[in-house]
């Protein structure tokens, strides 16, 4: 798989892909994880662009690494597109409350360092704008020089034309600096700039993920795969483009919370009222080991549960 090949102009969407995982607790019903995806193909490979990962303050330790090595390990093979910035909330409105355990930036690229490293296969890297050397990199995000299993740097050439080699997705402030920049302008010269940009330097760290995962990935153990009868085999309720802006519009609704528990079950349940009529169905994954239920948000310094059963509900964009 490759990371170039003029992606900026030829991306052909297949479907924004949005999934959220409802687990259970004392009888009450919450959404308390999701995934935004969007997916592409382009001659024939498949290319995923992680928009956003998040989490309310119930959700159980490890969580949100399990769904992201989970949806990988069923979207593989592809190649993968992040950009970590730190932010109190993503998917899920007024989650960021005092309880749940936000991320720094620094601690966010350690996050997705760890969690693209369980499921990578080469070619895998990352970078910081503005950060051109790997020891530098590891001492500003608190990384162990050696442990750094993926490779420092962009996977373009420094010479190409960035217009002609970055691929540009939604929601992406590498399209957003793209934009404005001159057409013949190299990698290098933009990945430069982009280091000043507003989103990735005002004094805080974002960084950016180029990761390849094969069909046989993640190789952690207690990880399943479809090889391994992983059950992630549905394919979502795929939804017409005005019915997907509805559903998106239904959950970001000024009605909405998820401040704390007794907001999420609520807001979840006047949701999936909501969505009756789209007829979703809940399913279900699977990782092995001792499973953890202790409301908390993910700690860096503890261990994750390699035991998590819950459902998962998965809506799809219809191509268009």
């Amino acid at each position: 798989m490759s990371f170039g090949a003029r992606l900026s102009e030829k991306l052909e969407e297949l479907q924004g892909d949005h999934s959220f995982q409802v687990y259970n607790e004392n009888d009450t019903t919450q959404f308390v994880c999701g995934l935004e995806a969007d997916e592409y193909t382009y001659e024939k490979e498949s290319i995923v662009y992680i928009a956003k990962v998040d989490t309310t303050a119930n959700a159980p330790v490890g969580l949100a690494k399990r769904l992201v090595q989970a949806y990988l390990a069923w979207k593989a093979p592809c190649t993968v597109h992040v950009f970590g910035r730190a932010q109190p909330q993503y998917l899920f409105p007024a989650s960021a409350s005092p309880k749940k355990r936000t991320l720094t930036d620094r601690q966010l690229i350690q996050w997705w360092h760890s969690v693209l490293a369980t499921v990578s296969s080469a070619p895998a890297h990352w970078s910081i704008p503005g950060i051109d050397d790997r020891t530098e990199a590891c001492l500003a995000v608190g990384l162990d020089r050696n442990n750094a299993a993926l490779s420092y740097g962009y996977p373009f050439p420094p010479d190409a034309k960035a217009a002609d080699v970055i691929p540009r997705f939604s929601d992406d402030a590498k399209a957003r600096v793209l934009k404005e920049l001159e057409d013949d302008m190299t990698v290098k010269d933009f990945w430069d700039i982009l280091g000043f940009s507003e989103e990735c330097g005002a004094g805080k760290l974002s960084a950016f993920f180029f990761v390849s995962v094969s069909k046989n990935e993640p190789k952690e153990k207690g990880i399943k795969n479809d090889d391994d009868d992983n059950n992630i085999e549905d394919e979502g309720k795929v939804l017409q483009e005005d019915a997907f802006v509805t559903f998106w519009n239904q959950l970001m609704h000024d009605k909405i919370s998820f401040e704390d528990t007794a907001h999420a079950t609520k807001s979840t349940a006047r949701l999936l009222k909501t969505w009756k009529d789209l007829n979703l169905t809940p399913f279900a994954f699977t990782t092995f080991g001792k499973k953890s239920t202790k409301p908390t948000q993910p700690d860096l310094k503890r261990k994750a549960p390699n035991d998590l059963t819950a459902n998962v509900l998965s809506v799809r964009r219809k191509k268009t």
